[in-house]
Order: C-alpha cells, then sequence, then structure tokens
C-alpha cells in the first residue's frame, strides 16, 4: 500500500465531508507514522465521528487523552461516550480511570 496516496486520498474526501476519509485521517495525525504527529489536528478530524455516534473513534479520543495528553478527566469523557454507546473496551478503560 502506498501511505502518501491514502493520506491524500483521505485528505481529498476528507476535505468534501466524507468522515470515511477523516477518521483515518485523524488517527494519521495520531500516530504520526505517515504524516508528522499532529495531536490538535487529530482531535479535529476525530471528534465530529464521535459526536455522530462512532463509539469505536469515541474510545479512540479517550485513549489519545489518557496516554498522549496526560488528560484523564478528558479521556473519561470519551470512555464514557464509547460505553454509553455500547463499546465494553471504553467501559472498562472508564471503571479504570475511575478506580485511579
Amino acid at each position: 500500500m502506498d501511505h502518501r496516496k491514502a493520506h491524500e486520498l483521505f485528505q481529498v474526501a476528507c476535505d468534501h465531508g466524507v468522515e470515511v476519509g477523516c477518521v483515518p485521517l485523524g488517527f494519521m495525525y495520531q500516530q504520526g507514522d505517515i504524516v508528522p504527529k499532529d495531536l490538535d489536528r487529530a482531535v479535529a478530524l476525530l471528534e465530529p465521528a464521535c459526536e455522530r455516534g462512532k463509539v469505536e473513534v469515541c474510545s479512540g479520543l479517550g485513549e489519545l487523552y489518557e496516554k498522549e495528553r496526560g488528560d484523564p478527566a478528558s479521556a473519561l469523557v470519551y470512555f464514557e461516550k464509547a460505553c454509553a454507546g455500547g463499546y465494553a473496551e471504553a467501559c472498562a478503560a472508564a471503571q479504570r480511570l475511575k478506580a485511579q
């Protein structure tokens, strides 16, 4: 797979408001392997999908805030949102944070 080409295509899709382009693009910016790591850009790309009920994305944002930003309070908000949507892993993460 040509990762640079994938980035380009995801960017075009996202620029046109296509969520299936924005989510992988957001994770690319979170990981920083294909493009320079940019957590602010990652959050901006991922939050709309979370707001529309994509529980896996909400959980991913919880991980970003917990592990990469050191912000357990914000992480808990995202984990609880994903948990409310039935994402069991996020429920466990929320419980773990509450126990700390």
